[in-house]
Parts: structure tokens; C-alpha cells; sequence
């Protein structure tokens, strides 16, 4: 469940959201059954400006104490510098509580950048875990161009659409224009 926009704080909306996962019968492996791990989530994302985002997290288990997590991200796109290009380089920082738990240590806090960049993006993450050192993610993504189905003609459209994740985490689709037949 996502409400988006429920409420203005300051120059930016407010998005909340409900879920509820790992629900339904136990897994079963020959005469031994295990219950799927239950959990309630909920959180906030509040889109301070254009380019911050701030998000808040409160996760539920079954089987554990709740927990919380929390983040930022603050975007610059490259028209602030005065590029025509269409990239954007982000800053990121957070801190999730679950990760601290029986862990002596610094732990708990993650920081990374990234680069996007029209159909590539270039993401860092760095994770310490206390006693048990540090993590560092690195991710390479690409985006696709795939061809739109019209289910009119039963066949693939002249038009290409571009299904991408947004700053905010929303699926979104972008359309390029008509391609000319051969």
C-alpha cells in the first residue's frame, strides 16, 4: 500500500507506506515444515526539495523486536553545473538498527555516492559490521530499451518505452518517439 503525497512538510510531500510480507503457509522440505519470517513494514519518505529525500522505516517481525531504519539522499544534476548531459550524482547516508544486533562494533551506518546516468548508473555503499570489518557494494545498472506491445495489432508497437526506478523509488515509464518503418 503507498499513499503518495499525503501531506506538504516545509516544500516537499510527504509518502507513506504499508506492507505486510512473508505471509502464507510454512515451507516444507520432506517431513520437516519451517514458517515463512512474518513481518509488518511501514514508512515515510519525505521529498524535502527536488533533490533531498529523506526516508524513515519501522519494521515489524514475527519473530524478533521491531526496528527502525533511516536515510537521506541529496541529488545534483548535471544542469546545475551547467552540463546538457542528463546525469545525476548522489549522496547517501543511513543507519539501520537490525544491522547493530550482536554485532560489537561500529556498525549500523552506511554511506555511498552514485552516478546516473541516462540508461547506466554507477552505485558505492559503505557498510562497516564492527568486529567483523567492512563491506563495500558496488553496483553497475543498465536500463533497456524494450518494445511496447499492441495488443490491437498482436504485434510489438513502433514506439519504445524505458522502464525505470525514480529518485523515489516509484517504477516509472518513459515513452521515446515512433520509430519509422523500414
Amino acid at each position: 500500500l503507498l499513499l503518495r503525497n499525503v501531506a506538504e512538510i516545509g516544500d516537499g510531500p510527504l509518502d507513506v507506506g504499508l506492507a505486510l510480507q512473508h505471509l502464507g503457509p510454512p515451507l516444507k522440505l520432506g517431513g520437516i515444515s519451517d514458517p515463512l519470517p512474518a513481518r509488518m513494514r511501514t514508512g515515510v519518505l519525505w521529498r524535502v526539495s527536488p533533490t533531498f529525500d529523506a526516508g524513515f522505516d519501522l519494521v515489524a517481525p514475527v519473530d524478533q523486536d521491531p526496528y527502525m531504519s533511516v536515510g537521506v539522499e541529496s541529488r545534483l544534476p548535471a544542469s546545475r553545473l551547467g552540463s546538457t548531459k542528463p546525469w545525476t550524482a548522489s549522496v547517501r547516508a543511513g543507519f539501520d538498527e537490525n544491522r547493530t544486533r550482536g554485532v560489537e562494533g561500529f556498525t549500523g551506518v552506511s554511506a555511498g555516492a552514485g552516478l546516473d546516468f541516462s540508461s547506466l548508473r554507477f552505485d558505492y555503499a559503505w557498510l562497516p559490521f564492527g568486529d567483523l570489518g567492512t563491506v563495500n557494494r558496488i553496483t553497475i545498472a543498465l536500463r533497456f530499451l524494450r518494445p511496447e506491445w499492441d495488443p490491437t495489432t498482436n504485434s510489438a508497437a513502433k514506439c519504445l518505452s524505458i522502464i525505470e526506478r525514480d529518485p523515489t523509488g516509484c517504477w516509472t515509464r518513459e515513452y521515446s518517439p515512433p520509430m519509422r518503418p523500414n
